[in-house]
């Protein structure tokens, strides 16, 4: 079976840092440990955006024991994300059209990979909420990067409401524990 950003990129994927690459050709379950720092935007209704996502807790500092398990289904993968303590944040993940999707509880988003030498961005084409398609205006503002220093996985990851307030930013750096 082909790896899913594999399948999604095709030529493009031999791009990207070797740390990027090596995280996305699960063929197997993969599991990843390292640091990470979250930040959480303020007020109620960013609370319980995080809790119904299961986002970790803040911590402002890069924290170590983040763990990510990229586990391979019939269909695409699924992403288990978080701090060992508390259950994992988890989306599953899939190509439709050449697109990467991702659903997180009853959110599905719909991105364009663009991959070079520099690393991995994912750009929103399509969100939907519960099956039903959100106007452009309401989706969320999503910024991410996957790079490479050092030899070691780096990712930074941002989601803010439409208004640019942030939900969360995490970012950290990840190593293979099993493959």
């Amino acid at each position: 079976m082909v790896p899913l950003y594999r399948r999604i990129l095709g030529l493009a994927y031999d791009t990207l840092p070797g740390a990027v690459r090596r995280l996305h050709e699960a063929e197997c379950e993969t599991r990843w440990s390292g640091t990470c720092s979250v930040t959480r935007g303020q007020g109620w209704l960013i609370a319980l955006l995080c809790a119904i996502a299961n986002i970790p807790p803040e911590t402002r500092a890069a924290t170590p024991g983040f763990q990510l398990a990229v586990v391979p289904t019939p269909r695409g993968e699924l992403w288990a994300r978080g701090f060992a303590s508390r259950a994992p944040f988890v989306s599953r993940q899939w190509d439709e059209d050449g697109l990467l999707c991702e659903r997180i509880n009853a959110m599905t988003m719909t991105f364009a990979l663009d991959a070079t030498r520099d690393g991995l961005r994912l750009i929103l084409k399509r969100c939907h909420l519960l099956g039903i398609p959100l106007p452009r205006v309401l989706y969320p503002i999503i910024s991410t990067l996957e790079t490479e220093t050092g030899g070691v996985f780096h990712f930074d990851v941002s989601a803010k409401l439409p208004t640019g307030h942030l939900i969360v930013h995490y970012r950290g750096a990840l190593e293979p524990i099993c493959t």
